[in-house]
């Protein structure tokens, strides 16, 4: 006959002892092993996920289409950010102002 069953028994071994050095007060290395790091994309992501990028729109540097923000001049890119399409101001203003001098002079 065997005794009581007690909150330990399911535990392994190994999990009972971490427990047990955590309550020593043992320091306990929880840091990633340095072969574990992972230092950037595989050669499979590459090969398939390589040519899908944009440009950023002021300053050139090549960005994953996914990019929101250029890393390098903060500028937004993106379907609706870029350069603005239409007159510029300056031509506006300078039209206005043609305007009004040929009105003037059709007047007087």
């Amino acid at each position: 006959m065997s005794g009581p069953s007690g909150p330990l028994d399911d535990m392994p071994d190994s999990m009972i002892a971490k427990r047990a050095a955590a309550r020593r007060g043992d320091v306990v290395n929880r840091s990633p092993a340095t072969d574990a790091f992972d230092e950037g994309p595989s050669d499979d992501d590459l090969d398939r996920f390589g040519g899908v990028t944009q440009s950023c729109w002021r300053c050139g540097t090549e960005l994953y289409d996914d990019a929101t923000v250029c890393g390098n001049c903060l500028s937004s890119v993106g379907p609706s950010c870029g350069p603005r399409m239409g007159t510029p101001v300056w031509a506006i203003v300078v039209g206005v102002v043609l305007a009004i001098v040929v009105a003037a002079w059709a007047i007087f």
